[in-house]
């Protein structure tokens, strides 16, 4: 009940400075600030979820060096880059984040090469985290789903780099 009344008040407040909470892609800049905003309002993270996805739909030859940047950008660049300034503001043993990946970060599927490429890249980047930091009592869990390969059409690029949201 405490906990809560003190997360509703930290909404609160970040919201009156300007924050803004919700599925909207943060431009990268921004992001690092909302991170430091997020930490002043509610004082320091105990938990923090990572959830970041596009995907796409073309084979391997049809699929631009533009379009992987894009969709490691989002998948992979952004969040791993918010852990860092996570890590180095967090005092040892308290801060816990989680990471969504999927199933195809393990192996590849059809017309998903840049997609299955960035949730494979999370699971290194974040399992080395979990490693270096266990010391310090951080803990951090990379979520996997073997379903969100169904979903991921809904923030989907397709050839060109053309969108289909």
């Amino acid at each position: 009940e405490m906990n809560h009344q003190r997360t509703m008040e930290g909404i609160a407040a970040a919201k009156v400075r300007g924050v803004q909470f919700g599925r909207k892609p943060m431009k990268k800049p921004r992001c690092f600030e909302t991170v430091r905003e997020a930490w002043e309002a509610f004082g320091e993270l105990d938990i923090v979820f990572l959830n970041a996805g596009i995907s796409q739909r073309t084979r391997v030859e049809d699929t631009s060096m533009q379009m992987v940047r894009t969709i490691m950008e989002v998948n992979y660049f952004a969040p791993g880059a918010i852990a860092k300034v996570l890590v180095a503001m967090s005092d040892a043993g308290r801060l816990r984040i989680a990471v969504t990946t999927s199933i195809a970060g393990l192996f590849g599927f059809p017309l998903r090469c840049a997609y299955s490429s960035s949730k494979h890249a999370l699971y290194g980047f974040f399992e080395t985290l979990q490693a270096e930091q266990y010391e310090r009592g951080m803990r951090i869990k990379v979520l996997g789903s073997h379903s969100s390969i169904f979903f991921i059409d809904s923030r989907v690029m397709m050839g060109f780099g053309s969108s289909s949201i």
